[in-house]
């Protein structure tokens, strides 16, 4: 290598390696460094700096850029003493900035205390900021979209739609839109509005919300709950058609509906059922049933006093009616040909005459009839009924016939149809008014009772059948002269 060379490459690597190099007459002429690297260190231009091209066409001078190839991509550069990162258009901020894309199809972010997005049509050559700010994040951290000056932390507005309405649309015609307003026909409540947006004018289908507690990508889940269009809500079932209130649950032991007060004031309740549509051919106020299961309760009031007819029931149980006439208070009724059970049980634990079964009263006071918890039975007035004999049961041998004469064995001592010499005692009954001398008492099966015992009518007017007796001037006796009774009007024989 001579001298002269060796020299010249010494001074252009000093120059490089300077701290600061100002590169004064490289621009857009052809006097420009095409090939060749930077050392360390910091370096200065006072106009633009093209990288991959010579053009430098289109270059506002009044504020310095980077270009990239052969394009007019602008980076890092500064214009009215401001800075910005850009692609591709001539602007003019207030502040920072980046644009992104071309043209009017560009979007900006401007960086003043927050961050602001603007798009699409609003991007201009020589001034871009030409509308209303798409979307902003303010000093405060608030998200403003549609709106410059949000007051919350997300505050949506669209235009598009009624005042106070914004929405999230799917498609560009059907979503969710979320109405705010100050309801002033209500005293300006602060209100809400959730509505599921339809733009079709089709009249099948309609709008519903559904609610997922998980993405329906993961197995599919069930709806957790839905509203229909015609404001039916299903909780755990994703239809509820023609119900208002639909829940469903098939977890065992779950609780389909539970309804809590626990206020300490007043009067509270959990819940209320009322029907009451005038000109109805029916009103259910509540439809409780139970089946499918061993045991099914259909209605089960674990404490607490229930009153039907009345809202402040003084017992357990107590049913009052308002029907002037014709009207039932309680009704039991089973109309099954085979039924064979109670149509009421009452239970204590022991008989006793400190309880009653039963207590009738007129007025508030006055006892009309009391069945005792012993058995014993009073009545203020006369007890009627379509028997017509007081009788009683007495142990048997053979067969008697029914209205047949019933005598004495003195031998054992039992009762047994007549034979002549034998006591009479009276004659079996077949429609006693009373009863008595029931050896297991009231429990007992009468048609058991009959297989040991005979009902024998002792007072009273009864049937004699299928036996000979002597009848003069209407006393009646038997073929060996015993008194027997009077031959009445109606047929009937009187005994006593």
């Amino acid at each position: 290598m001579g001298k002269e060379v060796w020299f010249t490459a010494l001074l252009v690597s000093a120059f490089l390696i300077s701290s600061t190099a100002v590169f004064a007459a490289f621009g857009h002429d052809a006097t420009d460094v095409r090939y060749g690297s930077f050392a360390a260190g910091n370096y200065s231009f006072p106009q633009h700096l093209s990288i991959g091209t010579t053009a430098m066409d289109n270059w506002n001078p009044g504020y310095t850029a980077v270009r990239i190839g052969a394009t007019n991509y602008h980076v890092a550069a500064t214009y009215g003493g401001s800075s910005f990162l850009a692609y591709n258009n001539y602007l003019n901020p207030a502040g920072q900035w980046i644009q992104m894309a071309n043209g009017t199809s560009s979007s900006i972010i401007v960086q003043d205390g927050g961050w602001t997005l603007y798009t699409g049509a609003d991007v201009g050559a020589g001034n871009p900021i030409t509308t209303t700010a798409k979307m902003i994040i303010n000093g405060s951290g608030y998200v403003g979209i549609g709106t410059t000056t949000p007051n919350g932390k997300l505050v949506v507005a669209d235009t598009s739609w009624p005042a106070g309405e914004h929405t999230y649309l799917n498609n560009g015609a059907e979503g969710l839109l979320i109405n705010s307003f100050g309801d002033s026909a209500n005293n300006y409540l602060a209100t809400v509005d959730f509505v599921a947006q339809r733009s079709s004018s089709a009249v099948s289908g309609g709008t519903q919300m559904k609610f997922w507690t998980q993405p329906r990508s993961t197995g599919n889940p069930a709806v957790a709950m839905m509203i229909n269009r015609d404001g039916n809500v299903g909780i755990g079932i994703a239809s509820a058609s023609g119900i208002k209130l639909y829940t469903l649950t098939n977890t065992a032991n779950d609780i389909a509906i539970y309804g809590r007060q626990t206020a300490t004031t007043g009067t509270n309740y959990a819940g209320i059922f009322q029907a009451d549509g005038a000109g109805s051919t029916t009103n259910v106020g509540g439809y409780f049933a139970a089946s499918g299961a061993t045991n099914n309760y259909g209605l089960v009031v674990a404490s607490g006093n229930v009153g039907i007819g009345t809202t402040s029931p003084g017992g357990q149980l107590e049913v009052e009616t308002s029907a002037s006439s014709n009207g039932y208070a309680a009704l039991l009724d089973s109309r099954k040909t085979d039924y064979g059970g109670q149509m009421l049980r009452m239970i204590t634990p022991a008989s006793g005459a400190g309880f009653s079964f039963l207590a009738a009263y007129s007025a508030d006071s006055d006892v009309e009839f009391h069945l005792r918890g012993d058995g014993i039975a009073f009545a203020d007035g006369s007890w009627n009924g379509g028997g017509a004999d007081y009788a009683e049961w007495f142990e048997k041998e053979g067969i008697i016939a029914d209205g047949g004469l019933i005598g004495l064995d003195v031998v054992t001592g039992k009762a047994r149809a007549w034979q002549t010499g034998d006591p009479f005692i009276g004659v079996q009954s077949l429609n006693p008014g009373f009863v008595g001398n029931n050896i297991n008492g009231a429990e007992t099966n009468e048609t058991a009772m009959r297989v040991t015992h005979v009902l024998v009518a002792l007072v009273g007017q009864v049937e004699i059948v299928g036996n000979t007796v002597i009848e003069q001037n209407r006393k009646v006796s038997t073929t060996d002269g015993q008194f027997i009774g009077w031959r009445l009007a109606n047929g009937k024989v009187y005994i006593n």
